[in-house]
């Protein structure tokens, strides 16, 4: 079910919906059959800090503005024929309000989809939307669905987590490719599929994407800002999810890593046993750069001076 995104000929005209920090624009650069084929020209997001760490990192200043109030000719500028999209979550998550299309934060899409059904000049070539698992349930994605089908969309859909692909996370998320078909084509529209677990010599340890510790320091003084405060362990402690170095698995991090412990991210065990009290066991949270590691950023990515630990993982939850 492997849809090609280039040919020979094909040069890709990109644009990055609801942008973030770029995870899709680095994914992109990351791989040198598609980088050389085309490249970003546009990125939307109305987060200001987001999209300073976007253009330290690609040279590229987001449009801050809402996506409800783009027009047609403003999009039409562009001539992209790939859009890569992921929209705001809440309206759909587990731990949002699940308002679905009611919800305001829903709008942005609704808005993409009504001017794809209204002038054929925008359509792209190839559409990618990536959102929480719940979407695929959700009235916006009947919308998206019947939106592709009558414009002649094939379309193709999965649940994918990373520990499926061998990685040491917990992320599952939906993934929705829309291409479009050529004149007397028919269309292919995929129901939503679980991709099985990939076959592994190994599981991957978090232990290869952890920062190393200096073998003359003690784990709690190396990584000293990023302890759990004393204070959480009393409070919170037995709602963590504890980890360690050999792990092979991890929750999911949310934007709210680092405020709050319950639901937001797993912890890391540097020192002590699993069994030893909750103060001996050096808990300390994942570096922002930890994380940038193992959702696949590369080593050069770098958020800037004046975003904080906090801003950086409202950043990355969002991501």
């Amino acid at each position: 079910k492997r849809q090609n995104m280039t040919t020979e000929q094909e040069t890709l005209t990109i644009i990055e919906f609801f942008s973030g920090i770029g995870g899709y624009h680095s994914a992109w650069k990351s791989r040198p059959t598609l980088r050389d084929k085309g490249q970003v020209v546009a990125a939307f997001d109305i987060n200001t800090i987001a999209n300073k760490v976007y253009q330290r990192n690609y040279n590229l200043t987001p449009i801050s503005k809402t996506l409800d109030s783009l027009t047609i000719s403003s999009l039409a500028r562009y001539r992209a024929n790939v859009w890569l999209m992921s929209p705001p979550c809440q309206p759909y998550s587990r731990l949002g309000n699940r308002k679905d299309i009611e919800d305001p934060r829903a709008r942005s899409l609704i808005r993409l989809l009504e001017m794809l059904a209204e002038e054929e000049s925008i359509r792209p070539d190839y559409l990618f939307l990536e959102n929480v698992k719940g979407f695929e349930t959700s009235q916006a994605h009947q919308l998206l669905m019947k939106t592709l089908k009558e414009l002649n969309y094939s379309i193709s859909q999965y649940l994918i987590c990373p520990s499926q692909l061998g990685l040491p996370h917990s992320r599952l998320r939906y993934y929705c490719l829309a291409k479009k078909t050529k004149n007397g084509q028919i269309p292919s529209i995929g129901q939503v599929d679980k991709i099985p677990p990939f076959t592994h010599d190994s599981l991957q340890t978090l232990g290869s994407f952890l920062e190393p510790i200096p073998s003359n320091l003690d784990p709690r003084e190396h990584f000293s800002e990023f302890l759990v405060p004393v204070s959480v362990l009393k409070k919170k402690g037995l709602l963590m999810d504890i980890i360690d170095r050999s792990s092979t698995q991890s929750c999911c991090f949310t934007k709210n890593y680092g405020r709050y412990v319950e639901g937001s991210g797993s912890v890391i065990r540097e020192s002590g046993r699993h069994d030893s009290p909750l103060e001996e066991m050096g808990l300390r949270y994942f570096t922002p750069k930890e994380i940038l590691k193992l959702y696949g950023f590369p080593e050069t990515f770098v958020f800037g001076d004046g975003v904080s630990n906090l801003q950086q993982y409202r950043l990355l939850g969002n991501s």
